[in-house]
């Protein structure tokens, strides 16, 4: 399997929030939403642990993954 391209963007929208993540406690949390599109399903994906989303998001797509630079 080829792995996706990363393109690094200045704006994705958040699906969890800062003021949520003392309720998260340590738990591995992953929210994802789903867009269909005229070309096929975007994923947009959120989570604390960015490791997650590593594993994750190359296994949905042959194509571009886009990440924003959190910190």
């Amino acid at each position: 399997m080829t792995a996706p391209k990363i393109k690094f963007v200045a704006q994705i929208p958040d699906l969890i929030h800062p003021e949520e993540y003392s309720a998260l406690g340590d738990r591995r949390v992953i929210r994802v939403r789903l867009e269909p599109t005229a070309e096929g399903l975007v994923v947009l994906a959120d989570a604390r642990d960015a490791a997650l989303l590593d594993e994750l998001l190359p296994r949905l797509t042959r194509g571009v993954v886009e990440e924003r630079l959190c910190g």
